[in-house]
């Protein structure tokens, strides 16, 4: 006996029993009434908005069994007194989308459309969740699978602006699982029905949850891992009638793939039990049909003629999916028993019920059970009209299946995608998040770490102008100060000798002003007003014009205006000593009655060249002079270079060149 397939059946029991796309009312068994009997309940209620709401519920109750009362219910919501009128139209659409459940699905599409976006203007959170999740529900029947998956995911992102949500999100969630189980996505399925499970403690709930996470860890081969996920389910004893059904069924085809036979046979009779006794429509057929072909498959004929009898029993008018199926097993019971012309006569029923219903992609191979029934008459013509039916309904079916399998691979493709794209935007924005506290940290510390070597630097600038001045002072008038105090002491030991002691007073004089002139250049150098070079120009023009004017020489000083360098403290005070320096000592020694001075920046150099036409020197012998090894010294400091070119009777030249 062939194997037949029963993943169909396990997908169709799982949607049976979907979280509704009407939230928590639709999840509660309600006792039937009557409209007549709903509007006496609702007489005595004065707040339009209890009144509303007990509108809202019996439309939902009403929708499955008495769609023509809900259409009532909606003019009532339409003229419901004490209510806005934006509001009346919002809930009359509700109303309209659920009348319309059972009968056109566009119509659902169309009403439900129009009233969530009213009900979102209107800021009716949990009302609009709730039609969102209808629209979404009824956009996964018509295989919209790109639709759907959209509105699951703005209701879903809508709840996150909320700070409080009443609706229970969890069922969109499961919806959005089913979803994606459908089209074949099985790792997005089960992330789904994770995050439902992390909001849900009702073992009912969680264990409908969890069988349809077990079916999506069987399609990827995770038989073990979804055995062991629904296995405390069996345990709950208060289970709802149903989600035990669903329970053992699913367990039963798990073991059923890991080769546990035994097991698998319990648990189908487990579900068989429960489905009859508590007279659950489509499942108590379904299962049955299971367990025949278990039966079947197992060689058990007389048990696989048991269930036939406990099938022919059920009574009532049955979904034509399963009255197709019924009779497909019924073929196949036959033809195994060798009854051939019963097996031709159910199989001609389930033909005849699948063109009525327009649903022969679902026969399977009852043409070829025909086929073999009448082979075995002697009716060969039959049997081969029979083959060929059998070849061209598989030829259709593998076209058709091919077809669907590549449309949801596209789905699926673009599902994963999407979602792809989703982790891949919330990773960046996580990443950005980080890097900007990053930078932010890095320019917090840059910034403390700028201010700190700010002050730092000012705190060594202040120390090093400190001892600059300390060792200026003790350079400068140490050797002043000492003579001073040597020529006090000489003139006080030459006291009778009045010309001696006018020469040592006067030598004192000449030391004081000396001493008083260099704390006045000091003194210039450190004041924040000079910190100008047309300042510090002018005052090297005027000493350099007072000293030659003095001897009465000669000269020409020529001193440039375009300095653009920053005109430092201590640039500022070395150059004002070479200067002076350099004059002095022309003054002094050079017995010239001609000088000239030359003092401008060249491009990013500063050029100074003091030049005399008195005796010279052998500028390569040795010296004992002072003057010209300060020169040397402080042009070193500020990184000048300064040369001086001088011979005997020839005159002297002192040339410096700063790179700025």
């Amino acid at each position: 006996m062939r194997k037949r397939s029963s993943s169909s059946l396990v997908v169709k029991v799982v949607f049976i029993f979907i979280a509704s796309a009407n939230g928590v009312l639709a999840q509660q068994q309600m006792p039937p009434i009557g409209l007549e009997q709903f509007r006496d309940n609702i007489s005595e209620i004065e707040s339009s908005r209890e009144k509303l709401d007990q509108y809202l519920e019996a439309s939902m109750r009403f929708a499955p069994q008495m769609p023509d009362s809900v259409f009532t219910l909606a003019e009532e919501v339409r003229n419901l007194k004490g209510l806005e009128p934006e509001k009346q139209e919002a809930y009359y659409l509700f109303v309209l989308a659920n009348a319309w459940r059972t009968l056109n699905k566009d119509s659902v599409v169309y009403y439900a459309e129009q009233a969530t976006q009213k009900l979102r203007n209107l800021g009716e959170h949990d009302s609009y969740l709730n039609m969102t999740n209808l629209l979404g529900m009824e956009l996964s029947r018509q295989k919209d699978v790109l639709k759907a998956d959209s509105v699951f995911k703005n209701a879903i992102a809508y709840t996150h602006t909320l700070e409080k949500v009443d609706y229970p999100v969890k069922y969109i969630y499961g919806n959005l699982g089913s979803l994606y189980s459908m089209v074949g996505a099985h790792d997005l399925a089960i992330n789904m029905y994770e995050r439902f499970l992390d909001m849900e403690d009702n073992p009912g709930d969680r264990c409908n949850i969890n069988s349809k996470l077990a079916v999506s860890l069987s399609e990827l081969s995770e038989y073990e891992q979804a055995i062991k996920l629904l296995t405390p389910c069996l345990e709950y004893q208060q289970l709802p009638p149903p989600i035990q059904c669903i329970v053992r069924s699913n367990l039963s085809r798990m073991y059923d793939e890991i080769g546990d036979k035994d097991r698998s046979f319990a648990l189908m009779k487990e579900a068989v039990t429960i489905s009859t006794n508590n007279r659950i429509p489509n499942l108590e057929i379904s299962q049955l049909i299971e367990l025949g072909i278990k039966y079947l498959e197992a060689g058990k004929l007389q048990e696989a003629d048991s269930v036939k009898n406990q099938l022919l029993n059920i009574k009532g008018r049955i979904n034509p999916h399963f009255n197709i199926d019924r009779n497909i097993f019924f073929a196949d019971l036959e033809l195994s028993q060798n009854d051939y012309r019963q097996a031709i006569h159910y199989a001609n029923q389930a033909i005849e019920l699948a063109e009525r219903s327009r649903l022969q992609q679902i026969l399977k191979n009852i043409y070829l059970t025909r086929a073999k029934a009448n082979e075995e008459l002697g009716d060969i013509d039959n049997a081969l009209a029979d083959m060929r039916l059998h070849s061209e309904l598989e030829e259709s079916k593998h076209n058709r299946k091919t077809e669907e399998n590549l449309a949801m691979m596209n789905v699926r493709y673009q599902l994963q995608n999407k979602e792809a794209q989703l982790l891949t935007v919330s990773d960046q924005l996580q990443t950005v998040k980080v890097r900007e506290l990053v930078i932010i940290l890095l320019l917090v510390i840059i910034g403390l770490y700028a201010m700190y070597r700010y002050r730092l630097h000012y705190l060594l600038q202040e120390v090093n102008t400190r001892n600059r001045i300390a060792r200026d002072l003790h350079d400068d008038l140490s050797g002043t100060l000492s003579s001073i105090s040597f020529f006090s002491e000489a003139a006080k030991r030459v006291k009778p000798d009045a010309e001696k002691s006018v020469r040592y007073l006067q030598m004192i004089d000449k030391s004081a002003v000396e001493a008083k002139d260099k704390i006045n250049d000091i003194i210039w150098a450190i004041d924040p007003a000079n910190d100008d070079w047309s300042v510090f120009l002018n005052k090297c023009k005027r000493f350099a014009a007072d000293a030659f004017d003095s001897k009465d020489l000669e000269y020409e000083i020529k001193i440039g205006d375009n300095f653009t360098a920053p005109a430092s403290l201590e640039l500022r005070q070395n150059l004002w000593l070479i200067f002076k320096e350099m004059v002095n000592n022309l003054v002094t020694h050079s017995e010239a009655d001609k000088a000239s001075i030359n003092f401008v920046q060249k491009e990013k150099t500063i050029c100074l060249e003091v030049k005399d036409n008195g005796v010279g020197f052998d500028a390569g012998e040795e010296t004992d002079r002072h003057g010209i090894k300060n020169i040397k010294h402080r042009a070193e400091q500020i990184g000048a270079k300064a040369n001086l070119i001088s011979s005997q009777g020839q005159g002297a030249i002192w040339k410096m060149e700063l790179d700025l």
